[in-house]
């Protein structure tokens, strides 16, 4: 009696067209994987808590968009920026985005990956003479205003300033001395000293202000460059049993400088939206990594290159409007800011 072979017949069809499909389904996969866009950051540190939520936010929007975010921390070094960079252009990243630890030095680096095509994002700070396609920040020089404004509202006349600038290799501040200058030079103020934090150490303003009143010196009001550098200053005039007593201002809007304002020991801060700075970036990385035009608010000097600038604008913050900008605009729970007080009447 003859066999039917048809039945073997259809399993080796339906196998084989199973395979098939497997294998088509798995080269589509890939070619999707492959066209996912490659974005390489690289951050000056993330000791800072606000470099923190930047990260986070930037690598959450650029996913919401379809692309994979590699982030790498230079921990303040310079040439580990550089081999960072080197790195993601041997990787063939599509867009490169740098919040820079030293902006003068990152010239080569730079031109190498726009010879590869890659684009590139400066990221909160201008990197100079190296004709990057987009630069995205806030306005740092109306930062140096805000500050100055702060410091003649609270003192109308013959303040004693002491100024505690961060890195002197960050563009930012320059163009923050560049407003704050401007805003003082209108004044009877004085710049009892100046001084700069290297690699951002915040510590450097708790020795600052230990060594100025050790001196025998005294002031009325202190800038620092962000509010790490605040709170260190704080912790250093409140064991001279100054705190409060100084004004202090600070720059970023950190929940814990939030906390001091409310608190009365600092005296307020340069609020720099930083939700909407990582999300804007992101936007901007995908589509310049797309190969879309991309269109700044103005252009600004990198030395050498007109450089198109996404500005935003940052906003003073103290006791009086703290529960508008920080609260009201869901950047600090009420909860966390008033942890340590009272909510205000």
């Amino acid at each position: 009696m003859k066999r039917n072979k048809i039945p073997g017949i259809l399993v080796f069809v339906v196998l084989f067209v199973s395979l098939l499909t497997m294998g088509c389904n798995k080269n589509q996969e890939e070619k999707q994987e492959e066209k996912q866009l490659k974005i390489g950051f690289s951050f000056d540190s993330l000791v800072i808590e606000r470099w923190q939520r930047d990260r986070d936010i930037f690598i959450s929007r650029a996913g919401e968009l379809g692309a994979a975010v590699n982030v790498q921390n230079a921990g303040g070094e310079v040439s580990e920026q550089k081999k960072q960079i080197q790195y993601f252009v041997k990787q063939g990243m599509d867009v490169i985005v740098i919040a820079a630890v030293d902006t003068k030095a990152l010239t080569a680096e730079i031109q190498e990956a726009k010879k590869k095509g890659i684009k590139v994002v400066a990221y909160d700070r201008l990197i100079e003479n190296s004709g990057v396609d987009m630069y995205i920040s806030f306005d740092n020089e109306k930062v140096g205003e805000l500050f100055g404004k702060a410091v003649c509202e609270q003192f109308p006349k013959g303040a004693r300033i002491l100024e505690l600038m961060g890195s002197p290799t960050d563009y930012n501040v320059t163009l923050v001395e560049k407003g704050l200058d401007r805003e003082l030079k209108k004044t009877s103020h004085t710049i009892v000293k100046k001084e700069y934090a290297k690699g951002w150490v915040a510590e450097h303003a708790f020795d600052a202000v230990s060594e100025f009143y050790a001196g025998g010196n005294s002031c009325d009001a202190i800038i620092c460059g962000n509010d790490d550098m605040a709170d260190q200053a704080i912790r250093a005039l409140s064991e001279s049993r100054k705190a409060g007593k100084v004004f202090v201002i600070g720059q970023d809007g950190d929940l814990t400088a939030c906390q001091r304002i409310v608190e009365g020991t600092q005296g307020g801060t340069v609020f720099k939206n930083i939700d909407e700075l990582a999300a804007r970036a992101a936007e901007i990385a995908v589509k310049l990594g797309k190969g879309e035009k991309v269109a700044g608010d103005r252009t600004i000097s990198d030395g050498t290159t007109r450089v198109p600038f996404v500005c935003l604008e940052p906003v003073y913050v103290n006791r009086e409007t703290i529960d508008e900008v920080i609260i009201d605009g869901g950047v600090h729970t009420k909860e966390d800011v008033y942890l340590n007080v009272k909510e205000k009447e």
